[in-house]
């Protein structure tokens, strides 16, 4: 019997994928367990394999549509079998009134007479009116980039966010980033930021927990720290899991390989997910400071800014230090500002003594 292949839900927050291929066309022989299309998520890029062995009956929804998750996309039929049972079900022929194709047409409705172009197929084909070569050029929002403009709205406006900014001087860590070079280790700020964060959360529990659908705080038991990374896509959020059990070694070569992945599309969705805090350093961008959103149900997010030679005092002396502003912002239903506070010092305190991890 013929076989639907729907559009596959892939993590808890997903409700819709977009199409970006299709590795097979109607009438060709599919395998299953073989690559039959690639989708993505407000995530990543996933290809996704045949359900069963068969013949592409019809492709429902073509490349670069947006389907709700669960709906059927495609029909995959035995080879040699009988499918007039489906009693059209691969007829996806869409009647559009007769307004609707008129002005697709260019044509005025009021010129339209006569039972005859009911269905729309009399329409006479006007030409268009000359477009104006000065209107706007409309460039349409991927999955990603609308998933993540409904869920930083959705997070800015149900939950009772506060930000807490401070100063850290960045000496000891540019110290031990020298170190790393001149043993050929090319170490980024962002891998000493992200082993800070994670001796924080150590010490800060309530920093690693999540509100529950009942109001309860739950207190995580790893601590997976996620990083934001640019793409071509739009922002995706790669995750170090257990960051508090790694090395500066290994978080560098773990977080390049997820970086890469994300930026080419190959990031999975264990990869990225189960995260219980972030971090967003826009230092690279020569950016002083900033203030992010959280991702929910995360309780908070760091944001970090360049690293830059400041005038500073120390110990009543005037001097110059490479200095870097971070700025938290939490959710105040589960921490007061006192415990958000002492979360930031600790990671400030960490980086001020990262010569001893």
């Amino acid at each position: 019997m013929a076989f639907d292949v729907i559009m596959p839900k892939q993590g808890l927050q997903m409700d819709e994928g977009t199409i970006i291929k299709w590795f097979l066309k109607e009438g060709e022989r599919c395998m299953e367990g073989e690559p039959l299309f690639e989708m993505e998520t407000d995530k990543l890029t996933i290809t996704i394999d045949a359900p069963a062995t068969g013949t592409i009956l019809k492709i429902i929804h073509p490349e670069g549509d947006v389907v709700p998750i669960t709906e059927v996309i495609a029909i995959i039929s035995e080879e040699g079998e009988n499918t007039s049972y489906l009693n059209g079900k691969t007829d996806t022929t869409v009647v559009m009134p007769v307004p609707v194709i008129a002005k697709g047409k260019g044509v005025d409705i009021d010129e339209i007479k006569g039972p005859s172009m009911a269905d729309g197929k009399n329409v006479p084909a006007y030409p268009r009116a000359e477009q104006d070569s000065g209107e706007d050029e409309i460039e349409e929002m991927t999955l990603t980039r609308r998933t993540i403009g409904r869920r930083l709205f959705e997070s800015q406006h149900s939950i009772a966010w506060a930000t807490i900014r401070m100063d850290v001087d960045m000496s000891e860590a540019k110290a031990l980033k020298n170190r790393y070079k001149a043993k050929g280790k090319d170490m980024t700020f962002n891998v000493l930021i992200i082993m800070a964060i994670a001796r924080a959360l150590k010490k800060n529990p309530r920093m690693n927990s999540q509100m529950t659908s009942n109001h309860a705080i739950a207190l995580k038991k790893h601590i997976n720290v996620g990083f934001a990374v640019a793409t071509d896509r739009g922002l995706m959020v790669p995750v170090i899991k257990d960051a508090d059990r790694k090395t500066a070694v290994e978080i560098d070569s773990e977080a390049r390989t997820l970086a890469e992945a994300a930026k080419n599309g190959t990031l999975t969705m264990g990869q990225a997910t189960e995260g219980t805090f972030t971090l967003s350093n826009l230092g690279m961008m020569k950016v002083q400071s900033a203030e992010a959103i959280p991702n929910p149900p995360e309780t908070g997010i760091l944001a970090t800014g360049q690293v830059r030679d400041e005038a500073i005092v120390k110990n009543g002396t005037i001097g110059i230090a490479p200095m870097m502003v971070m700025t938290l912002t939490y959710d105040h239903r589960i921490l007061d500002g006192d415990e958000s506070a002492k979360f930031v010092d600790d990671v400030r305190n960490a980086l001020l003594e990262c010569n001893n991890w």
